[in-house]
């Protein structure tokens, strides 16, 4: 009934205030239901702003309390059209059958709440902010799996290896193996690998494609970040935004001890991170060499150069090519895709206390006198590697 209620509060707002076209497109089928071939993707103008995003998987029990995924894709969905001045969206989810029904019911919902609150707190409301004309279409993701299936295993073993590894690290003082954990399993998950395949998937109509995770909140109007594709440079069609922990740091150590000059993985020159990304899938589709660097096996020859290690998916691809033909990537101020998660190697107050806790329990045990306000002291061995104090801060920092 709820859901209902808002949908009968979203057909009246609009039915007495927009043209007939604009009532048209908002009280008709805004949100298709049926489950497409990327191809089939009906609304291709350039007079919306093409946003993809994944939600595959989902189940949920509208009675109980939302999981992580439900509540962030609820934030997602209200600030998206909170956050708007009008911008019209086109929202493409890959997705699956089983999952279109829920996704498409937190849509309605979260939609109607938003509409609901701009007519009982209409007039102390930013009155910039107004309601777009959107359309929400659902993509199949098993039609990349299958089309895809060679390249994106290929792209699993390359940058997700099952195996814990060891990265040779050289000190003043000795040469040390650090053995690293294997990929986490979710990351060979074929989700994680669709970066490669949108401009050969997604109709050659849509030019310009915004890529973003679900667990995003929006402070801004799409059109902002959108702006920034009239900033690359003509060779550049790919952006992302820095990460904000050190993981590409330690993902580098042996190629920079190789090669000295390099800055690669150092701070102002650290990874990316593809919560947000920009495709200008126009100019990908215009270069043979651009979609030969989105092969597996380019992935191969630049994971070989740079002896790297990767976890994290497409993310790491894109970051390698950062590197490797930086004039293809263009940096996203880090304003569009602040990090807000504890950073790798980055403990909390609440685990350093615990820390030195254990270490005191530790010297008791052994027969020492421990007062309990002394301090223990703290070595990093992370930093007796790298021979320098880890910057957390300096990483994550977004003026």
């Amino acid at each position: 009934m709820e859901s209902l209620f808002h949908l009968v509060l979203f057909s009246v707002i609009f039915s007495s205030s927009a043209t007939h076209e604009d009532s048209m497109q908002v009280t008709g089928p805004y949100i298709h239901r049926d489950l497409i071939q990327p191809k089939e993707i009906r609304y291709t103008s350039d007079d919306y702003i093409h946003v993809s995003a994944i939600m595959v998987g989902i189940q949920y029990n509208f009675t109980q309390p939302p999981t992580k995924i439900i509540q962030s894709f609820q934030l997602f969905t209200r600030s998206l059209f909170n956050e708007s001045t009008g911008t019209p969206v086109h929202l493409v989810l890959v997705t699956d059958q089983a999952s279109v029904e829920v996704v498409s019911t937190i849509l309605e919902q979260e939609i109607g709440r938003v509409v609901f609150q701009r007519i009982v707190y209409k007039g102390r409301m930013d009155q910039d902010k107004q309601f777009p004309r959107f359309q929400v279409e659902f993509v199949d993701m098993s039609v990349f799996s299958s089309n895809y299936r060679k390249e994106i295993d290929e792209l699993k073993d390359i940058y997700c290896v099952p195996e814990p590894h060891a990265v040779l690290a050289k000190t003043a003082e000795f040469d040390v193996h650090i053995q690293s954990e294997s990929c986490d399993v979710k990351y060979r998950k074929d989700l994680f690998y669709l970066f490669p395949f949108y401009h050969l998937e997604y109709p050659d109509q849509i030019k310009r494609l915004i890529v973003l995770d679900v667990d995003l909140i929006f402070s801004s109007d799409l059109k902002e970040l959108y702006s920034y594709f009239d900033k690359f440079s003509e060779s550049e069609m790919i952006s992302a935004g820095k990460e904000f922990s050190m993981v590409y740091k330690l993902s580098l150590l042996e190629y920079r001890q190789d090669n000295p000059g390099s800055t690669c993985g150092n701070l102002g020159n650290q990874g990316l991170n593809t919560g947000v990304v920009l495709m200008d899938l126009e100019k990908i589709r215009g270069s043979e060499k651009v979609m030969e660097y989105l092969t597996s096996d380019f992935s191969k020859y630049m994971v070989a150069k740079y002896k790297f290690y990767g976890g994290f998916g497409d993310q790491d691809l894109v970051t390698l090519l950062r590197w490797e033909v930086p004039e293809v990537v263009h940096l996203l101020p880090c304003q569009f895709n602040v990090q807000n998660r504890r950073l790798l190697n980055e403990p909390t107050p609440k685990q350093k206390k615990e820390k030195e806790e254990r270490r005191r329990a530790q010297r008791r045990l052994a027969g020492e006198q421990v007062q309990e306000d002394e301090e223990e002291e703290d070595v990093d061995f992370l930093e007796i590697v790298y021979g320098e104090e880890l910057q957390f801060d300096e990483y994550r920092d977004c003026p």
